[in-house]
């Protein structure tokens, strides 16, 4: 509400400029509910008027030399308290709105981590943070003087996250298509820090987008005094990270005359080189292999493990290995298996990682803690305008446009929007009127210039997260 009130002020101020001016007044003629809250604001400012607000300050002046002060000042300040008051009724509708339409906090990874001299975490989807504790200061721009801290991180990596997050992919007007959104906030004592002035931390973000390659950049996020979400882009690219291949043999080799003269099974093992097959992401290495649900990574180098279980050179599947990794023969088979029979048995031929199964970006170095986003901007399209009108009057809502194509999430402040020609989209809408909450969601897909009406029902609070889930 405060945006339409200094919008509102401008155009009766004469401030605005002569396309501003103009499309305010294409608004009020197409907009009803904009149009209805400018009449409520023009009823507020006559009743100011009448109550002589500026001729009272004025007469504040020549009577406050004259020693006859209060009385004008009394009525001076309580023309003010009426816009105050009137203002912070609409300011409060809104900020009720959004903290109902925000579950970022169920978001929220918190890290308890001594303070030692470098530490490092990874988050439930991937993300890997690594700092020196001596790089960072609290507000006062002084050191650490604490035995543990707190990570807390916010790994928004679709549509849905960053909806239920409220954090839109918009940067100064441009859409942008998300690679995946993150908060990262250290604490100590329960108080902020923050990076000191010339260091950075590094950070290694997973890839969840089908974004070519080398094509995302890093985005700074802050939220203004309406709670929007603005990004900032910094010059940085990411480029995707790839792991040199190697392929090995895994060969357990039972020994036949030691295992009949000792008891027991005695075996060897060795590690025979395969193959290299270069830098490769993991979706490619995943194409090769379609068994592979683990790999042993070192120094950007995956070696890759196709473990065969012999007796000699006789091929022979055997049980699953102890914690070391080595393939055991159970006691109760060994007579069979040292008389040759294989019966029950199969041919094994598998491979073995540690479990990494997302695609990652290179390692970065950043400078600030708070809101990160993964971006690109969307590429130019045919647009159509979109006229979106509603069945109720809502002296408070928020829409937002959903792409479902891309991580695009868009809150529209006006009664207009342009939009991709024949791309899908989802409209939901959320509003209070009177006290009650009022709900909507459709998918639509728009070939031209068209007028939308947005059909309110009523809704309760618990039926919030329901609408928003798409």
């Amino acid at each position: 509400m405060e945006k339409y009130i200094d919008l509102i002020n401008g155009y009766l101020n004469n401030t605005l400029s002569g396309n501003e001016r103009k499309n305010f007044e294409n608004r009020l003629e197409t907009d009803s509910e904009f149009k209805e809250i400018y009449n409520e604001q023009v009823a507020i400012l006559e009743g100011v008027k009448r109550i002589g607000l500026k001729a009272e300050i004025n007469a504040v002046k020549q009577n406050y030399i004259r020693g006859k002060w209060k009385k004008y000042l009394g009525v001076s300040i309580g023309a003010i308290i009426v816009s105050v008051l009137v203002f912070n009724f609409f300011s409060g509708k809104e900020d009720k709105l959004k903290d109902l339409l925000n579950f970022e906090t169920e978001y929220v990874q918190q890290y308890k981590v001594a303070s030692d001299s470098v530490i490092s975490i990874v988050g439930k989807k991937g993300t890997v943070i690594t700092f020196k504790t001596k790089d960072l200061v609290n507000k006062s721009n002084r050191g650490i003087n604490s035995d543990s801290l707190t990570i807390n991180l916010m790994e928004l990596t679709n549509k849905q996250d960053l909806i239920f997050a409220n954090a839109q992919t918009i940067s100064d007007n441009k859409w942008l298509i998300s690679g995946g959104a993150y908060k990262i906030e250290i604490e100590a004592n329960g108080k902020e820090l923050f990076i000191k002035k010339g260091k950075t931390i590094s950070v290694k973000f997973p890839k969840f987008t089908e974004e070519e390659n080398d094509e995302m950049e890093i985005f700074y996020g802050n939220r203004n005094s309406s709670k929007y979400m603005n990004w900032s882009k910094v010059n940085l690219k990411l480029k995707v990270n790839k792991n040199y291949v190697i392929v090995y043999k895994d060969t357990t080799i039972v020994d036949e005359e030691k295992t009949k003269a000792y008891g027991g099974i005695k075996y060897t093992k060795g590690k025979l080189k395969i193959d290299s097959l270069g830098f490769l992401l993991n979706k490619e290495i995943k194409a090769q292999f379609s068994m592979i649900n683990k790999f042993y990574a070192e120094n950007d180098t995956l070696r890759i493990y196709n473990r065969d279980n012999k007796l000699y050179d006789d091929l022979v599947g055997l049980e699953s290995g102890n914690e070391r990794g080595f393939s055991v023969i159970l006691k109760k088979d060994l007579n069979s298996i040292l008389k040759g029979s294989n019966k029950g048995y199969k041919t094994t031929n598998y491979i073995s990682y540690s479990n990494i199964t997302d695609d990652f970006y290179k390692t970065i170095e950043i400078s600030r803690l708070g809101w990160i986003n993964v971006d690109k901007y969307t590429n130019t399209e045919e647009l159509v305008t979109v006229s979106l009108n509603s069945n109720k009057k809502m002296y408070n809502k928020e829409v937002f446009i959903i792409d479902k194509k891309n991580n695009t999430i868009l809150n529209v402040y006006n009664s207009k929007i342009d939009l991709p020609i024949n791309r899908s989209f989802y409209i939901i809408s959320i509003g209070i009127r009177n006290n009650e909450i009022y709900g909507f969601k459709k998918s639509m897909r728009f070939n031209k210039d068209s007028n939308y009406q947005i059909e309110f029902k009523k809704i309760n609070e618990s039926q919030i997260k329901s609408i928003l889930t798409l």
